[in-house]
């Protein structure tokens, strides 16, 4: 974790594994590339967040 006898603590900004998730985030410049709207279907070109099969909110 750190320094063993000096300064014998664990440095401040320490990168430690954490949570990771169960917030929203926002991703911008995610492209609309076409809509389906008989199969109810959008089309992005980008990286969206959050694992499969779960809700993704778009807003203009």
């Amino acid at each position: 974790m750190g320094p063993g006898t000096d300064p014998s603590r664990v440095i401040k900004g320490k990168k430690l594994p954490g949570q990771m998730g169960n917030t929203r985030k926002t991703i911008r410049n995610v492209e609309v590339v076409k809509v389906d709207p008989e199969r109810n279907l959008l089309f992005l070109k980008g990286g969206v967040p959050g694992s499969r099969n779960s809700y993704v909110l778009i807003t203009k």
